[in-house]
């Protein structure tokens, strides 16, 4: 037996004695719930193999122990445990050899378990490592066996020097024992994630110590194995030359034995060529592989999927590539190449358009990375960079949308999260997406279809904010400058996606961390907007009363006037709010007439006047802006607006009629009272005519309103200029157009009074009784909607007149068909 003294010492590592009969810790009792059963039978056994053996005292340790070896190595494992913990109650009275052949024998038997239990537990490991170590100090001697054993549990505790060192000493011994060894080193490193260039050396000791294999198969077959695994290294490190010049020189030298067994290093010089776009030469190793395989080979897969990206590279024929794909994947579930079949199945769908199957394919290849032992680097860059470019493409059409779908792999491709450039490529894709959805969402026919245009629009703008805010936490300390830049635009997205707290948050953070620029000044503005949007007015106004202050000559300040001035309003004073107004449109020195601002400001005050019921005032601005800006988009609202507020201030003129003090004062008042009827009636027909010459579905809600009551107004201006048979048709034209609507019960009303006023009665009479069968169809509560045109003062009309003419009389019923 070959002495251990030339171990190193290193290579083990004794440690506290524990068990050898039960050696490890036992696993959690909620992993062993099946413990009592099975202690049950295998006491049952282990009495079984107690009987059978002689029973008493233990004298003889050296035979004893002999006997235990003989079972340990003829397999009997359960019966050599068995029998070392019979020996185990007497070794008080064992010698200190007995006792280290006793460790050495326990070390075996733990050893033994986890090879016939195909199990790899770490503990297990090292009490082998420990007890080993122990019986050699205390005098054993390993020979070539145990040191071959003590060599791969060592490899298995990731100790791979001192594994080597056990290597060394195996001079004496077959070859296969030193460079298994080895190979298993080697097999472990690679599972851990080394490269195959990291371990050059180690597979240069491998194939110097295959040379002493004396079975020339074995040897072989090793052999091609080490020296693919080289060319692979040198292929990773991205030099195909060499790899390719040294693959050629070994399949020549191994080709002279006549072997067809070389279609593993064929296909590594195909994929050499490969990478060299030398696809004609790679092709041709492919089909030489090919005809060596067996067809339940995995390595076809490799082949099937390198024939397929030599014809994309060629002629981008994606069809045929994608069958080879698809035939790979089918074919060979199990090969290493499975996932570049999932991959190129990918790439072929979608350069050819299938968006759907190919984001499919990609979301598979991540769950496979996902599922396998280690990060597989290459794979994942791999995957992201068809991910981007992908992205890429579909962005720079405008399809945002299928843009971010390829995107989202991304992040489950990174868990751990995202890079900054990933960061911001969400975020302005997602900021485009918003946008381009705010644009479709103009050209939707229906209400619902731009409801939900513009939801989706705020839903990207806040995820874009939020990818904003990540890439700037991301950069901020490397790049201020670009770090500020995205902090401005989350600002600005959650503003555009109405999250007033988050945008209010980064407005303050962006002012807080700038420098006086023009931005900031913006900054100040857009954060009292927010505010105000937030319907904190007073908040609102302490920003904008800071720009009037510090920054009036800013065209920032300008802009948000207007909105002070709504602010004022909102908090009940309206004298400051009409007072911003003026000096806007007034005597502002920096303000043009044709400026935004002036427009806004000159309609705003229009607008504040006519709420306020200062139709005076009303009709002066309304006037000018319909003047100025009748022919815009809002010229209808305007002159509606300036139409009813003709309309409401003839009260306040009739008022002034009955209090006259002359009669050329009243014949004025009179006049006055008719020409703003006249005025009234002619702005409401324009309104009617504008607003109908639109689609309409595109008018918003008060556009509706107001073509509604336009209808109806315009009539009541005839109505009340005395022109009672010109209002019969204004009226009948809106009771036509609104019979589905409560409002038409009031234009009938008003035939009812028109006809009474002409004296036609029996005219009357018809119109009575389509208004009170309309009365019927109408539920009580829509008359509570303060939107309709139908005053008081229709109903005290109506009432008056059949009073009169006794409209409602049971003899007028049944004289009219009631």
């Amino acid at each position: 037996m070959p002495d251990y003294e030339d171990v190193p010492a290193d290579a083990l590592e004794p440690e506290t004695a524990v068990s050898a009969v039960n050696p490890g810790k036992l696993p959690p009792w909620s992993q062993v719930w099946q413990l009592p059963l099975l202690l049950f039978a295998i006491g049952f056994f282990a009495i079984a193999i107690w009987l059978a053996m002689p029973q008493g005292q233990v004298d003889d340790f050296p035979s004893a122990l002999a006997e235990i070896e003989q079972q340990v190595e003829s397999g009997q494992i359960e019966i050599a445990k068995v029998r070392l913990q019979e020996v185990a109650q007497h070794m008080n009275r064992a010698t200190k050899a007995d006792l280290a052949r006793f460790k050495l024998l326990n070390g075996d038997v733990v050893f033994k378990i986890q090879r016939i239990n195909n199990t790899n537990d770490f503990e297990r490991h090292k009490i082998v490592q420990r007890l080993y170590g122990e019986a050699r100090e205390m005098g054993v001697k390993l020979d070539g066996t145990h040191k071959h054993r003590l060599a791969e549990t060592l490899v298995a505790l990731g100790e791979d020097e001192a594994a080597l060192k056990v290597v060394d000493t195996l001079t004496d011994q077959p070859a296969v024992q030193r460079y298994t060894v080895i190979k298993q080193i080697i097999d472990r490193r690679l599972d851990a994630g080394d490269k195959p260039t990291t371990l050059v050396k180690m597979i240069d000791q491998f194939l110097g110590e295959l040379k002493n294999e004396e079975d020339a198969v074995q040897r072989r077959r090793r052999e091609i194995w080490a020296i693919g695994l080289k060319m692979q290294g040198l292929m990773d490190e991205g030099a195909p030359d060499e790899a390719i010049s040294q693959l050629l020189r070994q399949i020549v030298r191994l080709k002279a034995d006549g072997e067809s067994d070389l279609a593993p290093l064929q296909v590594l010089l195909a994929k050499g060529y490969y990478a060299k776009a030398e696809f004609d030469l790679a092709d041709q190793q492919f089909r030489s592989a090919q005809q060596e395989l067996d067809d339940n080979d995995e390595l076809n897969a490799d082949v099937l999927v390198g024939q397929a990206r030599i014809m994309i590279d060629r002629s981008r024929d994606y069809q045929n590539a994608m069958d080879l794909f698809a035939q790979a994947h089918r074919q060979y579930p199990s090969s290493r190449a499975f996932w570049d079949s999932v991959v190129g199945m990918g790439v072929c769908n979608a350069w050819m358009g299938y968006h759907v199957e190919a984001i499919k394919h990609f979301g598979e290849a991540v769950a496979l990375l996902n599922e396998m032992p280690r990060r597989a680097e290459s794979k994942i860059v791999h995957l992201a960079n068809i991910a981007r470019s992908q992205h890429g493409l579909h962005d720079d059409k405008q399809d945002h949308l299928m843009a971010l779908q390829y995107l989202a792999l991304l992040r489950r491709l990174f868990p751990e999260g995202l890079i900054a450039d990933d960061q911001l490529m969400f975020a302005m894709t997602h900021e485009r997406a918003a946008r381009k959805l705010l644009e479709d969402a103009k050209k939707k026919p229906s209400k619902a279809g731009k409801k939900l245009a513009n939801r989706e629009a705020w839903d990207h703008f806040n995820k874009s904010a939020g990818h904003y805010r990540q890439h700037e936490m991301q950069i901020r300390i490397k790049s201020p400058g670009a770090a500020r830049q995205s902090l401005w635009h989350a600002a600005v997205n959650y503003d555009s996606a109405n999250e007033w707290d988050d945008a209010i948050a980064m407005y303050q953070q962006y002012i807080k961390a700038g420098d006086e620029t023009p931005k900031q000044v913006e900054a100040i503005g857009k954060l009292g907007l927010a505010y105000m949007a937030q319907k904190d007015y007073d908040a609102a106004l302490e920003q904008f009363r800071l720009l009037d202050t510090s920054h009036p000559r800013s065209n920032v300040t300008h802009n948000i006037l207007v909105s002070m001035a709504r602010c004022y309003m909102a908090k009940s004073e309206p004298d400051i709010a009409k007072s911003v107004l003026v000096r806007v449109v007034s005597d502002h020195d920096q303000i043009r007439p044709e400026s935004i601002v002036f427009r806004d400001a000159l309609k705003e005050l229009g607008r504040m006047h006519y709420r306020l019921g200062e139709y005076a005032h009303a009709i002066e601005r309304l006037d000018q802006a319909v003047k100025r800006y009748g022919d815009t988009p809002d010229g209808p609202s305007l002159s509606f607006l300036l139409a009813d507020a003709y309309r409401k201030s003839v009260p306040l003129i009739e008022d002034s009629v009955a209090n006259a003090v002359s009669e050329i004062a009243r014949a004025k008042l009179v006049a006055e009272r008719a020409s703003r009827l006249e005025k009234a009636r002619t702005l409401f027909d324009r309104v009617v005519t504008d607003l109908r010459q639109r689609d309409q579905k595109s008018l918003s809600n008060l556009e509706r309103l107001q073509l509604r009551n336009a209808y109806f107004y315009r009539a009541d201006c005839a109505f009340d200029l005395g022109q009672y048979e010109n209002s019969i048709a204004l009226y009948d034209d809106a009771a036509n157009r609104f019979s589905e609507h409560p409002s038409s019960l009031m234009a009938l009303v008003q035939i009812v009074n028109a006809n009474c006023e002409l004296g036609n009665v029996q005219a009357a009479k018809v119109a009575n009784r389509r208004a009170r069968e309309q009365l019927k169809r109408i539920p009580e509560e829509a008359f509570e909607d303060e939107s309709l045109p139908m005053t008081r003062q229709h109903w005290q009309d109506w009432l008056r007149w059949a009073d009169e003419l006794d409209l409602f009389s049971s003899k007028q019923a049944i004289a009219t068909g009631q």
